[in-house]
């Protein structure tokens, strides 16, 4: 296994070029506190200029600090770019073979102006052994009064690689003890359009 290998080649694949439009339908559950809402919409973006023209995507909480409220097809929240390889190893995902590539951050994180990026989500991509097509995208992110815990699973749909799932679990510990948020986003039925639908 050679780590920078594979990630040029997992990373080929999130690397889409789409068609002018691109639907997809996105279902959404999130639980904060006592507090429960589900919602499901067909998302439309206008891959030109990654503009969202139609339905509204869910804001989800991904730390105590940052929310996600992008396009799952323009605006995905694992940027392979702001990431690099730092090992690989064998494992499973679901019961079948993968490889796990154990990740570090390398563009500036956003929080007080650190040049870091040491609290970045994402910590290891696995990928399919074979073709390196990527599976799915995780983080743990522990301290003192919060963990984190992301995930982000991929599909390939019509010959694009595409987010299938987004997981996101946010607990306080401590003073923070209140904190339970969890969210999980799936997307679903996408199509790859010319022209708007």
């Amino acid at each position: 296994m050679d780590a920078a290998h594979d990630y040029a080649s997992a990373i080929r694949y999130l690397h889409n070029t789409f068609p002018a439009y691109v639907s997809y339908v996105q279902k959404t559950r999130a639980k904060i506190g006592p507090i429960d809402r589900s919602d499901e919409g067909t998302i439309v973006v206008r891959t030109s200029d990654g503009k969202v023209v139609s339905g509204k995507p869910s804001e989800i909480q991904i730390n105590a600090s940052s929310k996600f409220h992008g396009d799952a097809v323009e605006h995905s929240p694992f940027d392979p770019d702001c990431y690099a390889p730092v090992s690989a190893s064998s494992t499973t995902f679901d019961g079948a073979p993968a490889e796990a590539l154990a990740l570090r951050g390398t563009c500036k994180s956003g929080h007080d102006d650190k040049d870091d990026a040491s609290d970045l989500d994402f910590t290891t991509l696995y990928v399919n052994p074979h073709t390196f097509q990527p599976l799915s995208v995780s983080g743990v992110n522990n301290d003192d009064t919060v963990s984190v815990r992301l995930e982000e699973d991929f599909s390939a749909v019509d010959g694009h690689t595409v987010p299938s799932l987004l997981s996101v679990r946010v607990l306080g510990h401590g003073w923070m003890g209140w904190l339970d948020i969890r969210a999980r986003v799936e997307y679903s039925r996408y199509q790859f359009l010319s022209s708007m639908p």
